[in-house]
């Protein structure tokens, strides 16, 4: 994601369930592409996660137990 020599550039980047920023072992160099101005970084998960804050759209999804479209 830092890399200037990726052919075409990384401009978009989508995550769910998972947590990059926490869970990846260079985490400085994930942060450092977080922050880029030209990503367009969209994060879906139950709860803001560091990751999530990073993100243009952060969206918080439901919970099966939580989702009014599924029988409980």
């Amino acid at each position: 994601m830092t890399s200037s020599d990726l052919e075409p550039p990384i401009k978009g980047m989508m995550v769910w369930g998972h947590n990059p920023l926490v869970n990846q072992i260079d985490a400085e160099a994930v942060r450092q592409g977080l922050c880029r101005d030209d990503l367009f970084t969209v994060v879906i998960e139950h709860f803001m996660t560091d990751t999530a804050r990073h993100s243009v759209v952060p969206h918080r999804c439901h919970q099966s137990a939580r989702n009014p479209h599924f029988p409980h």
